[in-house]
């Protein structure tokens, strides 16, 4: 009974119990001393050899306890640190599409009311390095009125696909 008072209650949880008993037991005795939290038991007569061992054990079983409490407490902290750390970089991220897309608004608000024609492309070089072509990105309103040419059919397409005399 004091054997698993120990062991239900936390403080005492991890106290190794070993039982010496003055009187020859049968197994069904043993195992219920085990199965209370025992780490050990034994019966006169008993060996002082057979008991140090008994110790032994269990303070080795004590030590590996305390070993893998320390490594599981190392692991919660390194999660830890590892969990805040990956929350900053996803607030960073955050702020950072927020400032994105912020930006993104300013520019096309400005791209698509801006007076002067304008088209964003992409440079095609020939196998030499050397400009070939270009593939329109993207054309303003304006660009369109100049041009009399649609973004829509230009955007995706190259100058020579588009204007194949230029």
């Amino acid at each position: 009974e004091i054997s698993r008072k120990l062991k239900t209650d936390a403080r005492t949880a991890e106290v190794p119990v070993i039982f010496i008993t003055g009187y020859e037991v049968d197994n069904e005795v043993r195992v219920k001393a085990m199965e209370a939290g025992g780490r050990g038991f034994l019966c006169k007569p008993w060996a002082t050899a057979q008991l140090a061992a008994l110790i032994s054990a269990a303070i080795s079983s004590r030590e590996e306890s305390f070993s893998r409490h320390d490594e599981k407490a190392r692991l919660v902290r390194v999660l830890d640190e590892r969990t805040q750390e990956l929350v900053r970089e996803a607030d960073e991220h955050q702020q950072t599409t927020k400032k994105l897309s912020q930006v993104k608004g300013r520019y096309g608000e400005l791209f698509s009311k801006m007076t002067e024609g304008f088209a964003l492309h992409e440079l095609i070089c020939d196998k030499n390095g050397h400009p070939a072509d270009y593939r329109f990105l993207e054309v303003n309103p304006a660009f369109e009125k100049l041009t009399g040419l649609a973004g829509a059919a230009l955007v995706g397409r190259t100058v020579l696909e588009v204007l194949p005399a230029t």
